[in-house]
C-alpha cells in the first residue's frame, strides 16, 4: 500500500526541502508582473494532489477529499514551519492560498485525465 504513495512522498520531501531552504531570488525584468513564487506554490500543490489521488486510486479508494485535505494541511504545516523554525522564511497567506488553489486544481486535472483515459 505504501508503494502506491511513494511518488507523493518523494514530492512532499521536495516541497519540504524547498520550503526549508533560503528563498530563491529571481532576476528582475520583463516578467516582473508575474509572481513566480505563487506560481511555484500553485504548481507544487497541483502535482502533490495529483500524486496523492493516484496513490489512493491505485489502492481502490476513489474519493478525492482525503488527498485534497492532506495537501492543504501539508501546505499549512509548511507555512507554520517557515514562521517558527526556518530562518529567513516567513508565513504568507498568499502562499497558503496558492497551495489551496493548486490542490483543488490538481483534483480537477486528475479527474479530467482519469475520465478521458477511462481507467
Amino acid at each position: 500500500m505504501l508503494k502506491a504513495f511513494f511518488p507523493a512522498i518523494i514530492w512532499s520531501i521536495v516541497i519540504l526541502a524547498l520550503s526549508a531552504g533560503p528563498g530563491i531570488q529571481l532576476p528582475s525584468g520583463f516578467w516582473d508582473e508575474i509572481s513566480w513564487d505563487k506560481a511555484g506554490h500553485f504548481g507544487a500543490y497541483v502535482v502533490l494532489v495529483f500524486l496523492l489521488l493516484w496513490g489512493f486510486y491505485r489502492i481502490g479508494w476513489h474519493h478525492p477529499l482525503p488527498a485534497i485535505l492532506l495537501a492543504i494541511l501539508f501546505g499549512l504545516s509548511m507555512e507554520v514551519l517557515q514562521l517558527t523554525f526556518f530562518p529567513y522564511r516567513h508565513f504568507e497567506w498568499a502562499d497558503l492560498l496558492a497551495n489551496i488553489l493548486g490542490a483543488i486544481t490538481g483534483y480537477g486535472v486528475f479527474r479530467r485525465l482519469i475520465y478521458h483515459l477511462n481507467f
